[in-house]
């Protein structure tokens, strides 16, 4: 019986001093909502589809690539004899104001709407009126 007393204690004493303070803690984790410009300067964009387009996966690969500084570089992919390649970059300096994007290249400027813009999802509206396209984008 002495011995079902000190296991008892010893049990006993286990379990409380394996308690603490802290385990009733509630972590609250902030929720951080990514501004317009930090989610388009996130990385390459790669094109999904275009209205009123037929895209195959060499198409998929033409990517639009936002830099933080105000720069963005246009890849465009094509398939030729079977074959993925690369047709050209072009660079563009960009300003975003609000839910626009004024792309310049020389003289020409170039405006492009967002439609919806995610961590994973860009629409963009590109020209205006029954000349519109809309680039779907993604991560």
């Amino acid at each position: 019986m002495k011995t079902l007393r000190i296991l008892t204690l010893v049990i006993l004493t286990i379990a409380i001093s394996s308690c603490s303070k802290n385990d009733d803690t509630v972590v609250v984790e902030e929720v951080v909502e990514l501004t317009t410009a930090q989610l388009l300067t996130s990385g390459p964009w790669y094109v999904e589809g275009i209205s009123g387009s037929t895209l195959d996966e060499c198409d998929k690969q033409t990517n639009f690539n936002f830099g933080d500084d105000g720069f963005m570089i246009l890849e465009r992919y094509f398939t030729n004899a079977g074959v993925c390649e690369l047709d050209g970059s072009q660079a563009f300096n960009y300003t975003l104001s609000d839910m626009l994007i004024i792309l310049e290249n020389g003289g020409s400027g170039i405006v492009l709407t967002i439609d919806h813009i995610s961590e994973s999802q860009l629409l963009l509206i590109i020209g205006s009126g029954g000349g519109a396209e809309t680039y779907i984008l993604r991560k």
